[in-house]
């Protein structure tokens, strides 16, 4: 499985062949590529009817809390840590978002 990392000669040989019709260029390979390097941004959906909810909302609001646990994820990783915390509006708080970019 190693033999299939992003980047790999394995890896783009396959998705080349896979994607030959509608990535017909290097360079759209090469964006392809690129985006796949993307940190996405982490999103808890939460069911507002379970007898947690209110817990895990609060723990999950709670800017140290991240702070910490990212902390410890990329110290192992050695990348810097930012956590900013977004609460949707819509939601009245059922929401949380946090970028880690």
């Amino acid at each position: 499985m190693s033999n299939y990392k992003i980047g790999s000669d394995r890896f783009n040989e396959y998705y080349k062949k896979i994607f030959a019709n509608v990535m017909p260029t290097e360079e759209e390979f090469g964006t392809f590529l690129q985006t796949l390097y993307d940190k996405l941004p982490v999103t808890f959906r939460l069911n507002s009817g379970e007898a947690s909810f209110q817990a895990v909302s609060e723990i999950l609001k709670d800017a140290n809390f991240v702070k910490q646990f990212l902390e410890s994820e990329k110290s192992k990783q050695g990348e810097d840590v930012q956590a900013p915390i977004e609460e949707s509006k819509e939601t009245s708080g059922a929401a949380v978002n946090m970028d880690q970019t």
